[in-house]
């Protein structure tokens, strides 16, 4: 079923950068000053900002919350595991957690 889906991939990868490679010229680059490099650099950073809140925010938190419908997993743990993630809470449990989150609940 993936057998072709890597090479695919890097196709699409190459087929890109050469779509792009034929857009840019040495001129155009060469044409933009320095302070229209430094507005695009921080407009690109404003934007990767926004996507980093986005996906720590709200599409983390809306998957976890759609990946437990139906579990037995109260609001209060669905929201700690789309805080902290399934690598988080898997540092947290080895580094000893677990016990301190087990007698949490019992209380």
């Amino acid at each position: 079923m993936f057998e072709g889906l890597e090479q695919t991939g890097r196709l699409a990868e190459l087929a890109a950068i050469i779509l792009l490679g034929s857009v840019l010229s040495i001129e155009g680059l060469t044409s933009i000053g320095w302070s229209d490099w430094m507005i695009a650099l921080l407009a690109l950073l404003a934007l990767l900002a926004l996507l980093a809140l986005l996906a720590l925010l709200v599409t983390r938190p809306a998957s976890v919350f759609v990946g437990f419908v139906g579990s037995r997993r109260t609001r209060p743990e669905r929201a700690f595991i789309a805080w902290f993630g399934v690598r988080g809470l898997a540092s947290i449990y080895l580094r000893g957690g677990h016990r301190r989150l087990r007698n949490a609940r019992r209380r």
